[in-house]
């Protein structure tokens, strides 16, 4: 006598051949995995025809779901190779530079006092250039003071043209 089963997820309608027992089956239509109930009539009560519902259940060649290894909160290996690379780069640069500050004969650095004669050299210029530009600013101002005492002597030559000229024409006149 075969089996009526309808598939819960799919809704899809099939027929087995005999039970299944306790073994899951495959929805042919959907591929959904389900379990058959057995069939008691004794404790289902009355059914309509011989079709039962199915109920789902994971895939039985599926492999259970394992959490992932909890991870480490902080990366610690990477951290320590960084921080030794670092520390030697520091030991490298601080050798170097104790042996450059023990070769060198004269204790300080090369250059210095040509950096003070020079810094010397550019403090006289600017002092002399301070003067030069006050000496122009003088020469300047005592220009235009000659320039306006000519140009008041020659309004006044003019006037005193204009009158002999007026003079020389009342002459001629009489």
């Amino acid at each position: 006598m075969s089996i009526a089963v309808t598939c819960p997820k799919c809704r899809g309608k099939f027929e087995l051949p005999r039970h299944p027992g306790e073994r899951p089956i495959r929805c042919p239509l959907g591929g959904h995995f389900l379990q058959v109930p057995s069939h008691d009539s004794s404790d289902t009560g009355i059914q309509i025809g011989n079709s039962l519902q199915g109920v789902p259940v994971e895939d039985p060649d599926k492999p259970p779901h394992r959490p992932a290894p909890p991870r480490s909160p902080f990366p610690v290996q990477p951290l320590v190779i960084v921080l030794l690379g670092v520390l030697l780069l520091l030991l490298a640069l601080s050798g170097s530079f104790n042996l450059w500050f023990l070769a060198n004969p004269r204790g300080h650095f090369h250059g210095a006092e040509e950096a003070r004669r020079a810094e010397e050299l550019a403090r006289q210029q600017a002092e002399q250039a301070k003067i030069a530009a006050q000496q122009a600013q003088f020469l300047e101002q005592q220009a235009k003071q000659r320039e306006a005492t000519l140009q008041q002597r020659v309004r006044e030559l003019e006037r005193q043209v204009e009158g002999l000229k007026m003079e020389l024409d009342e002459a001629k006149g009489k």
